[in-house]
């Protein structure tokens, strides 16, 4: 599983086009700039990833296939991400 790095402010996430959502409580960014396709931090600081189809949202976390690691690149590269075993 993929996860911030505990030293890390969430709020340092804003710099790279994250936004605190109060309802749900993770700080989240729009994927291709579609809110039904969203990379998610939580308290935790779990990565994931949420997709609206129809109707419904469908949650894929970084450890299974179908997550695109390319869609946190910017946070791999800044060196915010650690990769931890369940």
């Amino acid at each position: 599983m993929l996860k911030i790095k505990d030293k890390v402010n969430l709020k340092e996430l804003e710099k790279y086009g994250f936004e605190f959502d109060t309802s749900s409580g993770f700080y989240e960014r729009k994927l291709d700039n579609n809110w039904w396709n969203i990379i998610c931090v939580d308290e935790d600081k779990e990565i994931f990833e949420m997709r609206e189809e129809i109707g419904y949202w469908t949650c894929i976390f970084s450890d299974e296939e179908c997550f695109n690691v390319k869609n946190i690149d910017d946070l791999i590269k800044a060196d915010l991400v650690v990769k931890v075993e369940e």
